[in-house]
């Protein structure tokens, strides 16, 4: 009876951890092939505006529905998103976004008129009202962001 007693106790204190973490998942019982950016529209950001947000650190995914790569990161992009350590913030492409052909990702940017991306995804890492790293491709994005967190 002491056995089962402590088991129940073990187990609670459990579930209140896993419900006390910092870090915020999406709702298991969503299915996952359903979820889409639209999922989380109150962190979306006009391409115009992601230098002038009222945050002095934060990142700027910038993401095509039509992507195969952005699709295919979609959940673990938008779980880093509910995530508390970062700031994240959605945009999605248009034909606003100057596309170019190279870049250099360590070259800080304080125009808007200035930045570029090679392609979707891209990652932007935003401070102090400036571009200070430009990443793109699906895998180096979900390795860094690992990296930091």
């Amino acid at each position: 009876m002491r056995r089962i007693f402590l088991l129940t106790i073990f187990a609670a204190l459990t579930m209140v951890q896993c419900s006390n973490s910092s870090s915020k998942n999406i709702d298991a019982t969503i299915d996952s092939s359903a979820i889409d950016y639209d999922y989380l529209k109150e962190m979306h950001v006009n391409w115009f505006d992601i230098l002038n947000l009222s945050i002095n650190d934060y990142y700027v995914y910038i993401y095509s529905k039509s992507c195969g790569h952005c699709n295919q990161i979609k959940e673990t992009i938008l779980n880093y998103a509910l995530d508390d350590r970062i700031i994240l913030r959605f945009c999605e492409f248009t034909d606003e976004i100057p596309l170019k052909s190279s870049i250099n990702p360590y070259e800080i940017v304080c125009s808007i008129d200035d930045i570029g991306i090679l392609g979707t995804p891209t990652l932007l890492h935003i401070n102090n009202s400036c571009l200070i790293y430009n990443l793109a491709g699906s895998n180096n994005i979900v390795s860094y962001l690992t990296s930091i967190l």
